[in-house]
């Protein structure tokens, strides 16, 4: 198993259900508040504990705009936790640049859907193998759970032998957009990792 090929993404959503003056530009079902503590420490804390090396990757969704500023602070205060670890943000705003730049409205955020587009676009970009998705209230207490996806998905186990929750994908996407994107994953990999 090549440990470097591996990633896992974490969506986060923040906000609140908004009002009836100012409804959300996106309806999700358990917003974290910018000003709460949500799950999203416990669940990196978690994943930080496996021993496989791997790429994380957290996806900032927001509720209202508006929210992002203060989301985007609460979110790299949390990651600030670990920063011995592999992991990158994306908020709306760098997905908004990634179609700038590939001159294409490919990627959005506003709803599940789109979301793990991007959980799956930007890993494989960066050259994942393997991308396991996790949302950001799971706790992973198996410490033997990452080997035992990436040994399903390699065809030796099943998944009635999987434990805990996932959204795993076997990357093989051949588009003319990721030549595009080569071009430009260096500084955007820059970008989200400082």
């Amino acid at each position: 198993m090549n440990n470097n090929n591996i990633w896992i993404t974490v969506p986060t959503y923040w906000g609140d259900y908004g009002t009836p003056d100012n409804p959300p530009c996106i309806d999700f079902d358990h917003p974290t508040s910018p000003n709460g503590e949500g799950t999203l420490y416990r669940t990196i804390e978690s994943l930080c504990q496996l021993p496989e090396d791997f790429s994380l990757l957290v996806v900032l969704a927001v509720t209202h705009k508006e929210y992002l500023d203060k989301s985007r602070a609460r979110v790299l205060d949390i990651l600030s936790s670990f920063r011995n670890k592999k992991i990158y943000l994306v908020t709306p705003e760098d997905v908004e640049q990634i179609n700038s730049f590939l001159n294409l409205s490919m990627l959005r955020m506003d709803s599940y859907g789109s979301i793990r587009n991007v959980q799956l676009f930007i890993p494989y970009c960066l050259g994942a193998e393997y991308i396991v998705g996790i949302d950001d209230d799971e706790i992973i207490e198996d410490n033997q759970y990452l080997k035992k996806v990436i040994t399903g998905l390699q065809g030796k186990q099943g998944p009635e032998d999987w434990q805990g929750p996932t959204l795993t994908v076997r990357v093989s996407i051949e588009s003319v957009v990721l030549k595009l994107w080569d071009a430009w994953k260096i500084f955007f990999l820059k970008k989200i990792t400082s």
